[in-house]
């Protein structure tokens, strides 16, 4: 089920490589976006819309033996729209599908071929609270709400999400450079994943506080709430290219399973909240092939920023094992 949930993030941060870095997993719900995509000067509508259409294969397709070999291949379909409410206020709205191509034994939520929604959002965004000409910066703000319309979510009983984040960003000549600092709140039915118990279930873990007709099958609890930050570098090399270096890393708790030591509690155990954190790195380029069309090809690293034995960091853009952490991404964007 991980790498389900690592490859769904690498998709949604890929979103609009302008961008959107979910938590370590999708179940953990979280969101690092550096900013609304700005409307060009000449934009005369209050409206407008964009549709995304991309596939990413991740490392384990590569591997040469055949025992580690990890087929993933993820094609996408990204919708956004949006409508101006103001010269510095926007809201938007978004969904994306995606689908595996081919048969991965890690997609424990989806079955072969299965088409998958993402989480629906609704986002309000201020892009004027402070500006300096002189200094080239800009303070932005926006709220994300999500809505469970991901598969996942259902299964972790989700009700909604809210994310606020503030991006301090600015702009000279041919770099830029953006800084997002979020938080994400995560409200749910129950604490932990579950489903309408029908009696078919095999294993399902009897919980008294809660009615009797759901089934909880057991494994971590829902992540309550994250925080996050992401650094993003922009290099223009003319006009119709660019390129972006971006990291983001993001600080997940869950609920207090194990508000308190007993007998029970493993030596090294800390009761309490449950942490899980997940880094990010991109390496991503963006060709403005014409005035509403834009070619995106990224390389995409999700992944703990630990190593196993949590003695050392992870290089965090790059990734070559067959855990499928680093993703290749191409996409093509229209937009209005």
């Amino acid at each position: 089920m991980r790498n389900i949930l690592l490859a769904t993030t690498a998709l949604l941060l890929l979103l609009p490589m302008q961008s959107v870095a979910q938590d370590s997993v999708e179940s953990e719900g979280d969101v690092v976006e550096s900013s609304e995509e700005t409307p060009e000067a000449e934009e005369k509508l209050p409206f407008g819309g964009s549709v995304t259409l991309g596939s990413s294969v991740g490392m384990g397709t590569f591997a040469n033996e055949g025992y580690a070999q990890r087929d993933l291949v993820v094609g996408f379909l990204g919708l956004g729209a949006y409508y101006k409410l103001a010269d510095s206020q926007r809201l938007s709205a978004g969904l994306d599908m995606s689908k595996y191509l081919v048969s991965n034994a890690d997609t424990g939520l989806g079955e072969d071929q299965e088409t998958l929604l993402s989480d629906a959002y609704l986002t309000y965004s201020y892009s004027s609270i402070w500006s300096d000409d002189d200094l080239g910066l800009s303070l932005s703000g926006s709220l994300r709400t999500f809505f469970p319309t991901s598969k996942y979510s259902q299964y972790a009983t989700k009700i909604m999400g809210v994310n606020p984040y503030a991006t301090l960003s600015g702009t000279w000549s041919w770099f830029s450079a953006r800084y997002t600092l979020l938080y994400t709140h995560n409200f749910y039915e129950y604490d932990h994943p579950g489903v309408e118990s029908d009696g078919s279930q095999v294993a399902c873990i009897n919980r008294t506080e809660v009615e009797s007709g759901m089934c909880f099958a057991g494994g971590y609890a829902n992540s309550q709430f994250s925080v996050g930050n992401s650094l993003s570098l922009g290099f223009k090399v003319i006009d119709e290219l660019s390129f972006a270096l971006t990291y983001a890393l993001i600080h997940g708790f869950g609920f207090d399973n194990y508000p308190e030591e007993d007998e029970f509690t493993a030596e090294n155990a800390v009761p309490g909240k449950r942490q899980r954190d997940v880094s990010q790195g991109v390496v991503s380029a963006a060709y403005k092939a014409h005035k509403y069309v834009s070619i995106g090809l990224s390389l995409s690293t999700v992944q703990p920023p630990k190593t196993a034995d949590a003695k050392g960091f992870r290089f965090p853009f790059f990734d070559s094992s067959a855990n499928n952490f680093t993703t290749i991404g191409l996409s093509a964007t229209a937009s209005y």
